[in-house]
């Protein structure tokens, strides 16, 4: 009993942490005209007026978005592994299930730790590769699910806009 509510309480923070990290990406980007620096204005031009940190262009900047249950985590050789799904929902790239039912990604070593075969997880890889890998598990993957939905028709046709140094 004590590890089945360490374990749900680790799901409820991680989905907060996905959830207060797109919120905090959002709340701190820059798209005012005014005062934006030609670093964030250009962005704002290529992301059709959208900050880079948006929850949308947060979504356009995803080479990777989809939903599934694993079916596979093998280590590589460089300390990535190497995540096959049974997938439920593609979001990007936009497929149908029915033609591809298994998708794999490669994701960096830590996701060993939450992603085990038959984890329902939702996985977001990035299109810039310094930019940051993201994975939901458990309960969070509908709270994040809902977030994807409702930014999903802001992020139609947007160009992403490299990540900032």
């Amino acid at each position: 009993r004590p590890v089945r509510l360490a374990l749900g309480a680790l799901a409820v923070a991680c989905a907060a942490s996905f959830l207060g990290g797109l919120v905090w990406l959002g709340a701190h980007g820059s798209d005012s005209a005014g005062t934006a620096s030609d670093g964030s204005a250009k962005s704002a031009a290529d992301g059709g007026g959208k900050s880079a940190y948006a929850p949308e262009m947060h979504l356009a900047c995803s080479r990777v978005l989809v939903e599934g249950r694993v079916v596979s985590i093998v280590p590589r050789a460089d300390g990535d592994v190497r995540v096959l799904l049974d997938v439920k929902r593609y979001y990007r790239p936009e497929r149908a299930v029915r033609d591809h039912p298994r998708f794999a990604v490669t994701l960096h070593g830590t996701a060993r730790a939450d992603l085990k075969p038959g984890t329902y997880t939702l996985i977001r890889t990035p299109v810039y590769p310094e930019d940051r890998q993201d994975w939901e598990t458990g309960g969070g993957v509908a709270d994040v699910r809902k977030e994807i939905l409702k930014a999903l028709p802001g992020a139609e046709g947007l160009t992403c806009a490299r990540p900032q140094d």
